[in-house]
C-alpha cells in the first residue's frame, strides 16, 4: 500500500444510469454577479491511505444530466450580495426513476423542477454525530473536503433503519406465479418512493 491507494470501498453505486435534472430557472436572481449554483453527484465512499492516516473520501462529479440509481445529489443555490444572501437553498436528493415534478423550496412559493430525484430529509445534529462516531470507530478520518458524514448516514445508517417488507406467496399454479411476478414488478416501481428493504418469502 502506498499513499493515495484505496484501502476499502465502503459504498459503490453501480446501478442503471438514468437522466436527471434540476431546473432552477424560475428562482429569483437578486444579483447575477453574486448568484452561485452547485450541483454535485456522489456515487460512493472510499477509504484512502495518506501520510496522516486513512481518510474516508467521496467519489463525485459535477452533475452532467445523468447519474446511476442510488446516487446522491447535492444542490446549492445562493443569490444576493457578497455579504448577504437574498435566497439560499441547500438540498440533498437520491437518484430514483420517479419522473419529473415541481418542488416548493420555501414559504415564498419559489419552486424548482427536478427529474428522477427524491428529496432527502435534513439530518439532525445527533444523526450527523452518529455517522461521525461510526467513521471514527472504523479507524477512518473524515475528509475535510467532502460531506462524508452526511453521505455515510444517507447510504449506511439510514439503510440499517429501513423497515422490512415481507411478501408471502401461495404458489399452486402458473397463474399464481404470474400474479406474484406482477406484484413484485409493481413494488419494484414504487420501491424508490417507499424506501423500504424488501424480503421476499415464497411458500
Amino acid at each position: 500500500m502506498g499513499y493515495g491507494d484505496i484501502v476499502k470501498t465502503v459504498v459503490s453505486i453501480n446501478e442503471e444510469t438514468i437522466p436527471i435534472k434540476i431546473d432552477d430557472s424560475n428562482l429569483p436572481q437578486a444579483n447575477p454577479k453574486c448568484t452561485r449554483r452547485e450541483k454535485v453527484v456522489y456515487t460512493g465512499l472510499l477509504v484512502k491511505e495518506f501520510r496522516s492516516g486513512n481518510y474516508l473520501i467521496a467519489k463525485k462529479n459535477i452533475m452532467s444530466g445523468i447519474a446511476p440509481i442510488g446516487a446522491i445529489v447535492y444542490y446549492h443555490y445562493r443569490t444576493g450580495s457578497w455579504k448577504n444572501a437574498y435566497l439560499l437553498v441547500d438540498m440533498w436528493f437520491k437518484v430514483a426513476p420517479v419522473g419529473e415534478k415541481k418542488i416548493k423550496i420555501n414559504d415564498d412559493g419559489d419552486t424548482i423542477v427536478v427529474k428522477n430525484l427524491i428529496p432527502l430529509s435534513d439530518l439532525s445534529d445527533d444523526q450527523i454525530a452518529e455517522a461521525k462516531a461510526d467513521i471514527v470507530n472504523n479507524g477512518w478520518k473524515p475528509s475535510d473536503y467532502d460531506p462524508v458524514d452526511k453521505l455515510y448516514y444517507y447510504w449506511v445508517k439510514q439503510k440499517e433503519r429501513k423497515p422490512i417488507k415481507v411478501f408471502t406467496f401461495n404458489i399452486f399454479s402458473i397463474d399464481d406465479i404470474d400474479k406474484a411476478i406482477q406484484q413484485l414488478q409493481q413494488f419494484k416501481k414504487e420501491l424508490a418512493k417507499a424506501r423500504v428493504k424488501t424480503v421476499v418469502k415464497s411458500l
